[in-house]
């Protein structure tokens, strides 16, 4: 695990947190009666020295080596308890012997187990099973710690819990590899994986890069695009890789992995963690970039849907304005007949000063205009968008 843990992790993982809340003290450092009666059996300051190994026990796990750093507010509330001085501490952290020998003491008090063969044994099984669904070393160090502590047993030595969640590590790799290794023996398969990690296109971006990269909007070239990974991806025979022997969490971590690492990351891997990871990527990028189309499309209808009820909606506006404007012409024609009628008007004439020869061609030009059904004017507004949507979608 290069990298991990550095110089600064490797201390911080084997001493106490820099600090402590009032709930961690009332919960880990309050001493029960018994627990005075254990501590107030040693004299002088081995009294406050084996009470500060076993709440820390309690509280962690295991108790660092530094019994100096326990934080402040954790020792006055021991020192409170035992009548003792804090200084004592510093006098009983020098002897190393007598530390050890009352740490045994102190471990049955607190009601746990030696780290031996069998504890690392099934700490190694249980970080395997763990391992296949957390790659990251760190949330492996912090679920094997609680893991020991809740158990009651004693955490090891920080190199110690590393090697084993290395070994847990490679492990769930070779696991991963021997699971998938039916599907990635046929020929040209491991060729056409490692392809991925290669440019698209001279001073372009890689395969993988261009593949993994969502639309950035739901124009039709940026659905086309889509559309064109996807068919990628389904060339590369994604749609027929079975995962279905994997957990879904490893699923998901070697997927988030493939989106995570550079192309130039994942080609420094060995072929045995490299073709696994980039045989999930391609499974589960076709679903995603398949989802995303479906989603893109759906979009896409929707406004057409969403443009065409507006145009409607427009078309209907314009229409009773249209309705309107007649029944005023026919208010006024008929004012002209009855005129005509009862005074001898020429009528022809006076409608042709009020009201105009064009405003009335305009008026019989389209008789049935106003009569299109609702529906009928939907399905138009709709197909008025077809051009739109044939730009993308399929045949």
């Amino acid at each position: 695990m290069p990298g991990w843990p550095s110089g600064a992790e490797r201390r911080e993982l084997g001493a106490f947190p820099a600090q402590t809340g009032p709930e961690d003290v009332q919960a880990f450092f309050e001493l029960s009666p018994e627990d005075l009666r254990f501590a107030f059996s040693h004299r002088g300051e081995a009294r406050l020295g084996v009470a500060v190994q076993l709440c820390p026990l309690r509280w962690l796990g295991f108790v660092p080596d530094d019994l100096a750093e326990l934080p402040q507010p954790a020792l006055l509330a021991l020192c409170e308890q035992l009548e003792a001085d804090p200084d004592d501490l510093a006098l009983y952290g020098t002897r190393v012997q007598t530390r050890s020998d009352h740490f045994l003491a102190v471990r049955d008090r607190a009601g746990f187990r030696a780290f031996d063969h069998v504890e690392r044994t099934r700490l190694q099984e249980w970080l395997a099973h763990r391992a296949m669904e957390h790659e990251r070393p760190k949330a492996l160090h912090a679920l094997a710690c609680e893991q020991l502590r809740t158990g009651r047993v004693v955490r090891p030595a920080v190199d110690v819990l590393v090697r084993l969640i290395g070994a847990a590590r490679e492990s769930a790799h070779a696991t991963t590899s021997e699971a998938l290794a039916p599907q990635l023996s046929r020929p040209s398969r491991a060729s056409e994986l490692d392809e991925l990690l290669d440019l698209r296109d001279s001073g372009g971006v890689t395969w993988l890069e261009w593949l993994r990269t969502p639309a950035p909007d739901s124009a039709p070239a940026a659905i086309l695009a889509q559309l064109a990974k996807f068919e990628q991806l389904r060339s590369l025979g994604g749609g027929e890789v079975d995962l279905s022997m994997l957990a879904p969490g490893r699923v998901r971590m070697l997927a988030a992995d493939a989106r995570r690492r550079s192309a130039w990351e994942i080609a420094q891997l060995s072929a045995t963690r490299r073709q696994p990871l980039m045989l999930v990527f391609i499974a589960e990028m076709l679903r995603e970039r398949g989802d995303e189309l479906i989603d893109r499309y759906c979009s896409a209808i929707q406004n057409a849907e969403r443009t065409a009820i507006n145009a409607v909606k427009k078309q209907r506006e314009e229409s009773a304005r249209a309705r309107d404007q007649r029944s005023s012409l026919a208010g006024t024609l008929a004012r002209i007949l009855l005129d005509a009628i009862d005074h001898g008007e020429d009528p022809v004439s006076r409608t042709l000063r009020e009201v105009g020869e064009q405003r009335l061609r305009e008026t019989v030009a389209d008789p049935s205009a106003l009569a299109v059904p609702i529906e009928q004017e939907r399905r138009d507004a709709q197909h008025r968008r077809h051009a739109h949507l044939a730009q993308f979608a399929p045949p």
